[in-house]
């Protein structure tokens, strides 16, 4: 029981930490989430950087996507701590426009292993190899915006568990501001996610404030630098081997993106998330149990 319940919230903490870096609300609550955004004063810089996601045909980039959690909980004043990690090799490449002008992205997973200490991890993070050789396609807009993934349902269910596959790939579409920006200003984003399926009913309120850092010119582009400080709130439900579970916490991160400012294609990024809460039975009898954890995200081009 005590793996099992490990497991649910190794994939419960990627799935916030991943939401938070991408800053996209689940496409299943898209008319729950609530989005603004808000230009932040600053000195006059010369140079103005609109930065727009676009999809010129034939572009493709391969990514490296590593994911570490290491997960505490505190039973009856003993803590017990899980580390789990994996490393996958994602292909991204752009696919013709929507009818209704939406860009659509495809990712096909080229290969994915498992990276932990944890020997008693690795069986329950094994099964999300079987999504090697699986295509997903994003639906977003210009200021990465992803309206929708299709193709998860195709994914084995370990590999979605909590919705960590798809906040997986939202991650690699920082928002833009969607107006000209210069170095040093900031924007910010809220959104409020009801995450919802069968194991799980969360309302996730997260904040983010963008700032536009630098700008690096190289011999065919320039590489903007861009900061996120985030954190996020829960509340809710789970279900676990037929218990419900109510869950309250709350988290930062900071993240940092490297964009091409030609297409606003993703260069890397990294993020750290520390988080913390608890987790409230009501059977056999009333417990309440303190949880932490901190996850490192890194994406990298090849």
């Amino acid at each position: 029981m005590r793996a099992r319940w490990i497991s649910h919230f190794i994939a419960l903490d990627v799935m916030l930490a991943l939401v938070i870096i991408g800053c996209a609300g689940s496409k299943k609550t898209v008319p729950e989430t609530e989005s603004k955004t808000e230009p932040v004063a600053t000195p006059a810089k010369e140079m103005s950087y609109d930065l727009q996601f676009k999809t010129p045909p034939n572009t493709i980039a391969a990514y490296v996507l590593k994911v570490h959690s290491q997960f505490a909980q505190e039973i009856m004043g003993q803590e017990t701590v899980a580390d789990a990690g994996w490393r996958a090799v994602v292909r991204q490449s752009a696919a013709s426009p929507g009818d209704g002008g939406d860009l659509r992205v495809a990712f096909d997973f080229d290969s994915l292993t498992v990276q932990t200490r944890d020997p008693a991890m690795e069986p329950l993070l094994k099964p999300l190899e079987g999504i090697i050789g699986k295509t997903v396609q994003a639906v977003l807009t210009s200021i990465g915006e992803v309206r929708s993934l299709r193709g998860l349902e195709k994914l084995p269910a370990a590999a979605n568990q909590n919705n960590q596959m798809e906040s997986s790939l939202r991650s690699f579409f920082p928002r833009f501001a969607g107006f000209p920006t210069k170095i040093g200003e900031s924007w910010s984003r809220q959104d409020t996610t009801l995450n919802k399926n069968e194991v799980t009913d969360l309302k996730i309120i997260n904040r983010s404030r963008y700032s536009l850092l630098s700008a690096i010119p190289t011999a065919t582009t320039t590489q903007l630098k861009l900061h996120n400080s985030g954190n996020f709130f829960l509340s809710g439900l789970a279900k676990n081997q037929g218990m419900d579970i109510g869950l309250n916490g709350s988290g930062t991160t900071e993240a940092d993106f490297v964009i091409d400012y030609t297409d606003g294609w993703l260069i890397s990024a990294t993020a750290t998330t520390n988080s913390s809460g608890t987790a409230k039975f009501d059977t056999p009898q009333p417990t309440s149990i303190p949880w932490r954890s901190t996850i490192t995200v890194s994406i990298s081009r090849k």
